[in-house]
Order: structure tokens, then sequence, then C-alpha cells
């Protein structure tokens, strides 16, 4: 998708502070899901968490993101998920992360995604260090068009 969570270390695949929500595993990433294997949690964003996982069939790292449970309370929220990701899934971009596939297991939905490794923009920009015109304009170039694409398949970012 578009933009995405700053990376987060942690080996256990544990979703630190969530509480039992229905279809929500007490909050706790299972060992595997959908066939996929969960290896780490690496990400929040202001809706979701992203783990890093194994395709064990096709021998290649994935991203799996699922909702934060405060927002599986919500009645529509889990087929509003699994429909945007349907959307998300036809946008072609370098910029945008692919999307593998999307299912639901045990109430929840996931996203298997494309697994772009390093630090986020938001790390970037924290760590000191001013960012170049050159390295700014390039920035804004990708995010732009990436953002041009998805609008003009009907996703607002």
């Amino acid at each position: 998708m578009v933009g995405g969570a700053g990376r987060q270390g942690g080996a256990t695949g544990l979703v630190p502070g969530e509480t039992s929500t229905p279809g929500g595993n007490g909050g706790q990433a299972p060992a595997r899901v959908a066939g996929f294997v969960i290896t780490e949690e690496i990400g929040r964003g202001g809706m979701g968490i992203v783990y890093r996982g194994l395709d064990p069939k096709l021998g290649r790292e994935v991203a799996l993101k699922r909702p934060k449970p405060e927002y599986m309370a919500r009645h529509d929220f889990a087929s509003r998920f699994l429909r945007e990701a349907r959307t998300a899934s036809r946008l072609m971009h370098p910029n945008i992360t692919t999307v593998f596939a999307a299912f639901e297991e045990n109430g929840v939905p996931w996203l298997a995604m494309e697994l772009v490794e390093g630090g986020s923009l938001r790390e970037r920009l924290q760590d000191g260090r001013p960012l170049s015109t050159a390295e700014v304009i390039t920035h804004a170039e990708g995010l732009t068009d990436a953002l041009r694409v998805a609008h003009e398949n009907g996703i607002l970012h």
C-alpha cells in the first residue's frame, strides 16, 4: 500500500499491550496464518500491525498485515478491509507495495504483501541528518506518482 509503518523490532510475534477482542486471538499473533509462518512484528501504523512472515510454499518472505484489535469491534471493518485490499491489489507501481493475497482467519482480515526491506522515511528524517534537495525531489516524485496511480484507481490515502 502507499506509505506504511516504521520498522519496529521484536522477535516474538507478540503484540504488546493489546487486549482480547472477538476474533483477535487475545492480541497475540498466531504462529501461522493461512499457511504463512509469522516470524516477528515489524511495524505498526494508525490502523494496522505488520509482521514479517514466510510463505513456505514459495520460499519467500512477505509482510503480513492485520488491523489493530480495536478496529475489529466495528461491525463492517473486516469486510471494508478486505474490499480495500482487493482494490489495492490492482495497483502496479514501484512505490506501492504489491498485495499478494487477502484472506480472513478466525474473523480477522489479513493481507500478504511484498516485504520491503529497510527503514522508513520517518526513521530517515529522525536520524538527524537532513535530506539533500535531490533526495527530497526523488521522494516527492515517487510519492506523488504513486498517489496519482492510487487516485486513478479510486483509492484515497
